[in-house]
């Protein structure tokens, strides 16, 4: 029968060795950190800018985050969805308040097909139109339904109160600003905050010393300012 009455023994926690991470970096000076003791021959490989809050500046990255899978100047999604698909591979990306990210995640055997054409997609992301209206519709649609939750309005109350209502912390999405978002506001924000500037690059998984090399260069190209084209 279980002791309710005496207290446990108390036993300190074992803490394991944390394990090294290899900070490397590309001739352009783009930081990659790298580690590679994982027994599956996959990777994950993040691309990660971070960006000074602005008015504004949250539902931009919101949209380029969630478009830029959408088409590039040359490939439409489709296109896109089948050749990841066809590696056996898929793309995400996220966006915070002050940070921007995309990661792949890849066979270790397919890096050298399917890196280019992750960097392509980031370089080359065309936020078509067409996309940029149904997204609108679906997030008005999503927010309609979390304003009905008390635990979402909850979180939009206490960041107000605690960082104050002018804050970019405290600049929330609402209908007017989703109805009136535009394509040149996101190319203009994807343009200054993330093609003209340096990213940190996170891989994990089991590449080999000419896999590394080849992330190292590819991550170079990175480092480039370009303008999204119209």
């Amino acid at each position: 029968m279980i002791d309710r009455i005496s207290a446990p023994d108390c036993i300190l926690p074992k803490i394991e060795k944390i394990p090294e991470v290899e900070r490397l970096f590309s001739k352009k000076g783009v930081p990659v950190y790298f580690y590679g003791q994982v027994d599956q021959p996959v990777a994950k490989i993040d691309f990660t800018w971070e960006f000074n809050p602005v008015k504004g500046s949250q539902i931009q990255a919101l949209f380029a985050s969630r478009l830029i899978k959408d088409g590039t100047i040359n490939k439409n999604s489709a296109q896109i969805n089948e050749y990841f698909e066809r590696f056996g591979a898929f793309i995400e990306s996220h966006s915070g308040e002050d940070e921007f990210s995309v990661t792949a995640y890849i066979l270790v055997s397919k890096i050298r097909e399917l890196l280019p054409f992750v960097i392509e997609i980031i370089q080359e992301a065309n936020f078509p139109n067409e996309e940029l209206e149904k997204l609108q519709k679906q997030t008005l649609s999503e927010l309609s339904i979390k304003l009905k939750k008390t635990n979402f309005q909850a979180e939009r109350k206490f960041r107000t109160a605690l960082f104050g209502k002018d804050h970019p912390y405290a600049d929330f999405t609402n209908d007017l600003n989703l109805k009136q978002i535009n394509r040149s506001e996101i190319q203009a924000f994807y343009q200054d905050n993330i093609l003209s500037k340096c990213p940190s690059v996170f891989c994990c998984g089991s590449l080999s010393e000419s896999d590394v090399d080849f992330l190292l260069e590819q991550s170079n190209t990175l480092y480039q300012p370009k303008f999204v084209k119209t």
